[in-house]
């Protein structure tokens, strides 16, 4: 992803072991990137359900959204994962239901369909360069 959004579509991107500050509460870096930062994107795998500070930062970037009003949430479906699953780790149905979601091609570069991969970055850039939208 820092590569692809990075490097070759020069955005710029909130990493944690990059842009985290040492020695600062994780809750204390999580809010004030999503509150420093125009969108706040979720790259959600099976590793991301399973970690309770992706959980957390899901969390405070959906109630930020909500609470601002801001249409600033992402959600890139990396993974095939079952929506009970996901449902069962975090509340993701008001997301699928008012937001839209990016899902991962489920081609691989060895079916040789870069052409997909290359719509999925796109769309992703697209996604997180677009204005923030205000919410009915």
């Amino acid at each position: 992803m820092l590569k692809k959004l990075e490097h070759t579509r020069g955005m710029r991107l909130c990493i944690s072991f990059r842009d985290f500050i040492p020695g600062r509460e994780i809750a204390s870096n999580i809010i004030e990137a999503i509150h420093n930062s125009s969108k706040t994107v979720m790259l959600l795998t099976e590793n991301f359900l399973l970690s309770k500070w992706c959980v957390y930062e899901f969390q405070m970037a959906f109630q930020e959204s909500n609470h601002s009003g801001r249409d600033t949430f992402i959600v890139f479906l990396y993974e095939d994962i079952p929506t009970d699953r996901i449902y069962r780790v975090i509340n993701m149905r008001d997301v699928f239901q008012s937001n839209s979601y990016i899902e991962y091609p489920r081609i691989s570069r060895l079916d040789g369909n870069e052409q997909a991969l290359d719509l999925f970055w796109d769309r992703c850039a697209q996604a997180i360069k677009e204005r923030e939208h205000f919410k009915n």
